[in-house]
């Protein structure tokens, strides 16, 4: 899979809502502003609950994790 079809997936919201390692249920309350055609993170101000934490910033998507 290529990074634009994941950051695609990310904006239509067809991501799975479990994370992969603690089995925490994620919502995503505001995916963000897709960055498409300028430097930095993919996605701008999201706001992602994981269990009973809200995390608020940047999103950054990639294919492998060592990128």
């Amino acid at each position: 899979m290529r990074e634009e079809g994941l950051e695609w997936a990310w904006n239509k919201g067809l991501v799975p809502l479990a994370d992969a390692y603690t089995r925490e249920s994620i919502k995503i309350n505001n995916r963000g502003t897709w960055n498409r055609f300028s430097p930095g993170p993919d996605f701008k101000n999201a706001s992602i609950r994981i269990g009973n934490i809200t995390w608020y910033g940047d999103v950054e998507i990639h294919v492998k994790a060592s990128d």
